[in-house]
């Protein structure tokens, strides 16, 4: 049987005030064609995925973007990550945390 494994953020949480390990709950993709007009089947395409992480400790919320170029069935090359959001912009995390962690479980 293959191993599941979980991914992983590094992060500061400032809740935590320590470097720490977040673990990703919840993902979004889009994909827009680099060269708009142009033969979609061969052209890059700049991908950009959104990922959803709680701190292990304390549960804090985290939001990451993290950008890529890629031709389908060829490559996908990293273009840089940031992180968008610790957790100020999500009022009350509970609210949000929740239904993931639910529907992990």
């Amino acid at each position: 049987m293959g191993e599941s494994t979980t991914e992983v953020l590094q992060v500061y949480c400032k809740t935590c005030n320590v470097r720490t390990e977040a673990q990703v709950v919840g993902t979004h993709a889009q994909s827009r064609l680099a060269n708009p007009g142009g033969d979609p089947v061969d052209s890059p395409y700049y991908v950009t995925v959104y990922k959803f992480a709680v701190c292990h400790s304390c549960g804090a919320p985290f939001l990451s973007e993290h950008d890529y170029i890629e031709v389908p069935g060829e490559f996908s090359a990293p273009q840089g990550e940031r992180m968008l959001k610790p957790v100020d912009f999500f009022g009350d995390a509970e609210l949000i945390i929740e239904p993931y962690v639910a529907h992990r479980a």
